[in-house]
């Protein structure tokens, strides 16, 4: 026969914190991502505006085309239900711009410069095909 002994009730450990590891990786993530953007401003230069026609109505579905004159980078766009484009991380230089849409004629913008960091803001407005 075996002696009575208290019998010792098992350990209790506190519930762990199951978001924890996944906080940690979040607010990692976030920071590598503000980093990378902050880089991306210090090398790189926008170019954003606003596709309207002649009575002020603002163009979806715009064609935005930029071409660097040094380098021969050419980079497109579209621009979106507001009207508005943008082309980011565009590399500093010397840039011509042109934009069309079916049913409209093409607007142009030759030798625009774009420096480290600037946000450039062009707007274009487009004639209906075949009014000038």
């Amino acid at each position: 026969m075996r002696p009575n002994t208290p019998r010792t009730p098992p350990k209790r450990t506190p519930p762990r914190n199951k978001c924890g590891p996944l906080l940690v990786w979040l607010v990692a993530a976030f920071l590598l991502s503000a980093s990378a953007q902050a880089q991306d401003r210090a090398t790189t230069g926008k170019i954003t505006g606003l596709v309207s026609d002649t009575t002020g109505g603002v163009l979806p579905g715009a064609a935005v085309t930029v071409l660097n004159r040094d380098t021969g980078l050419v980079r497109t766009g579209v621009s979106e239900d507001s009207g508005i484009y943008s082309l980011l991380l565009l590399p500093p230089g010397s840039y011509d711009l042109a934009v069309e849409l079916s049913d409209f004629g093409t607007a142009e913008l030759k030798d625009v410069t774009l420096t480290v960091g600037a946000i450039r803001t062009i707007n274009f407005t487009l004639a209906p095909a075949g009014v000038t």
